[in-house]
C-alpha cells in the first residue's frame, strides 16, 4: 500500500512495483474501458446477481444476529 511506504518506510521490502503511481492507474482505466464495452445485458445480469447477492449476505447476517442475541433480546 502507498501509505505504508510513507508511514513505515524503514521495513524492509524485498519486492516493489515499479511505477507505482502510474501502472495502478493505468490499470484501472483500462479495466474502465473495457467495461464500458459491455452490452447492457450484461449490466443487467450484473444489477441482478449483485442485488440477490445482497439479500442472501443480509438475511445471513440478520440469521446470526438473532441466533447470537441473548433471549432477552430476541
Amino acid at each position: 500500500m502507498i501509505c505504508l511506504r510513507r508511514s513505515a518506510a524503514e521495513t524492509f521490502r524485498p519486492f516493489s512495483v515499479p511505477g507505482v503511481p502510474v501502472v495502478p492507474v493505468l490499470g484501472i482505466l483500462f479495466c474502465l474501458l473495457q467495461m464500458a464495452g459491455l452490452p447492457l445485458m450484461t449490466w443487467a445480469r450484473l444489477i441482478a446477481r449483485l442485488v440477490i447477492g445482497l439479500l442472501i449476505y443480509a438475511s445471513y447476517g440478520r440469521n446470526l444476529r438473532h441466533a447470537a442475541a441473548p433471549p432477552s433480546l430476541k
